[in-house]
């Protein structure tokens, strides 16, 4: 659980280990993109690429929005490349 963005309280249903890159197609993070949809890791790959220049460094984290109202928020760490 943490304070989100808006100052809600977020509790985290799930987690996966995220990839410096984005990529969403293996494991639980296949599911995710499943559930979400393949825009959900477009939008982290862009994020990544505006905010990282490419390349998200391990240790780093950033927050983005998922378009789904259940489940509005994505916590992407990277922890691995």
């Amino acid at each position: 659980m943490y304070i989100g963005p808006h100052g809600h309280v977020v509790i985290v249903v799930a987690d996966s280990n995220a990839e410096t890159f984005g990529l969403m197609d293996g494991g639980v993070d296949a599911a995710i993109t499943a559930y979400y949809g393949s825009q959900l890791q477009e939008r982290v790959q862009q994020n990544i690429i505006r905010e990282y220049l490419g390349e998200q460094p391990v240790g780093t984290a950033f927050v983005i929005e998922t378009g789904n109202s259940k489940h509005p928020w994505l916590v992407h760490a990277s922890i691995s490349a």
